[in-house]
């Protein structure tokens, strides 16, 4: 059984950046479980510790101590979602009972990422849905828009609050 360590070791405040003085390698590692974890708000990510790794640094992956004589490497746990961002949705007509993609510009969105979002406004008429991002281009996500009435609906413009997250 891992030994336990209080809270305040195990789970690290945030801290600015991933280099300089207040940065992982300015962490010494001595007192910390093997696993404790650190959110750094410069990349908006999580990096875990693994106190027998001498693995070499490979900015921002692997992060080594700033001297030998702290344990371990920080790696790179998991990456956080890229800034929010705001995108209108110029959708058009759509028929009764049937749908239509729709294109949009999602800056740093890429092959492989996870697209997140969520409608900044009410008035989206009854029964048209915005489902199903994907993305179809560097920059460019494609959402399909789907119309459950038995009528068309106008088109018009929506405003998404759209997250990236990064594939691994």
């Amino acid at each position: 059984m891992p030994q336990s360590a209080p809270a305040a070791l195990r789970i690290l405040n945030p801290i600015p950046s991933i280099q300089g003085p207040d940065g992982l390698p300015a962490i010494n590692t001595t007192e910390l479980p093997d696993g404790a974890i650190v959110v750094v708000l410069q990349n908006n990510s999580i990096y875990q510790l693994r106190k027998t790794s001498v693995a070499v640094q490979v900015v921002p992956d692997i992060m080594a101590p700033a001297t030998t004589e702290w344990p371990g490497r920080w790696f790179l746990n998991g990456k956080g979602a890229q800034d929010f961002q705001n995108v209108e949705l110029v959708v058009p007509d759509i028929g009764a009972n049937s749908g239509a993609e729709v294109d949009s510009t999602v800056n740093g969105a890429e092959d492989g990422d996870i697209i997140v979002f969520n409608l900044r406004q009410s008035g989206v008429p009854t029964g048209l849905a915005i489902t199903a991002p994907y993305i179809s281009a560097v920059d460019a996500v494609k959402f399909h828009v789907l119309n459950g009435t038995g009528a068309t609906i106008a088109g018009g413009t929506y405003t998404l609050r759209v997250a990236v997250l990064p594939s691994p």
